[in-house]
């Protein structure tokens, strides 16, 4: 498997969740996710978000529904 298939792939994955087998559509996921695997341990995966989040611009923030607060009502239609 070519590595910019695997590199799209865990991009896709990084971007619309999902489990790893979802990664099918670009080849065997096994082998996307051994690829993952051996970046995280050489450190190879944190150099490369080192590389693109030091080219960001602004402040990261992240929103989670969870912590968001809903009203405990609903207004009638």
């Amino acid at each position: 498997m070519e590595i910019m298939v695997v590199l799209r792939a865990l991009l896709y994955r990084m971007r619309q969740g999902g489990s790893w087998r979802t990664l099918n559509i670009f080849g065997n996921w096994r082998t996307i996710y051994g690829h993952w695997r051996r970046w995280v341990e050489m450190g190879i995966w944190e150099q490369i978000l080192n590389v693109v989040s030091s080219k960001a611009k602004g402040t990261l923030r992240s929103i989670d529904s969870t912590s968001c607060k809903v009203h405990n009502e609903v207004p009638p239609n």
